[in-house]
């Protein structure tokens, strides 16, 4: 109903060897359709996580594989690896406003996402590309080892304009061995709390409370500045 794409989009079998759309659904106060549209390509889709800003907008994140997802106003408009992040914005009434990949040669996905006031994007997830995009960078560099790609990555942390044409940071996120940023929020002075998992001795802390890896896999919590420097990273675990 009211969808800005209303039909699944087949194609060529991509790299993961299957197609898959996300959907995005919005239903009124009382239980009504609003509206329900497929979101993807021709190849393989994932949503992660969905929020709603002030004026009703739904903003989402999750992770193609289809170099033909629908981009709109995008800050990357090109698919850059085996499988990018997405990024979209739909209109209160279900109509793209805003579409983009991000992502570098290799393999990212993305898994939080959260809006602050003043309607910037923030967003977490995982990256294997040693060129993923970077701005005003806490850790400008890939911290992953040189194993096999698939079992390291680090966690990313990225801020984009309102109106999604500007990085204002983003950054890695992670030690020698693998980290997943799960979650993100933004308080009311547009400070980042990111929360995920690590397997690296060598994640880089800051002002921890537990600033020695507990175990072989860890959670993490980390604060970003409004401009980007990591204010606080700590493990928490046994």
């Amino acid at each position: 109903k009211n969808a800005f794409q209303p039909d699944f989009t087949f194609g060529p079998v991509g790299p993961i060897g299957i197609e898959n759309d996300c959907f995005v659904v919005k239903l009124t106060a009382d239980g009504a359709l609003s509206y329900a549209t497929f979101l993807g390509g021709s190849s393989f889709e994932s949503c992660r996580d969905i929020t709603v800003n002030d004026i009703g907008q739904a903003i989402m994140i999750g992770k193609t594989v289809s170099t033909d997802f629908p981009t709109m106003n995008a800050f990357q408009p090109n698919h850059g690896g085996r499988s990018d992040v997405f990024v979209v914005q739909l209109s209160a009434d279900g109509a793209l406003v805003y579409a983009t990949y991000l992502g570098g040669s290799k393999d990212e996905r993305g898994l939080g996402i959260a809006m602050d006031g003043a309607r910037q994007f923030y967003m977490t997830g995982n990256t294997t590309s040693t060129d993923f995009p970077t701005q005003n960078a806490a850790q400008p560099l890939f911290g992953g080892g040189s194993g096999n790609p698939t079992s390291n990555g680090d966690a990313f942390v990225v801020k984009l304009s309102a109106d999604g044409s500007t990085l204002i940071y983003a950054t890695y996120l992670g030690g020698f061995s693998q980290e997943v940023g799960r979650k993100i929020t933004v308080d009311s002075e547009g400070k980042a709390y990111i929360i995920g998992n690590t397997h690296s001795t060598d994640f880089p802390t800051q002002n921890a409370l537990q600033p020695a890896h507990g175990g072989d896999l860890d959670a993490f919590v980390a604060k970003l500045t409004t401009d980007g420097d990591l204010a606080y990273a700590t493990y928490l675990g046994g």
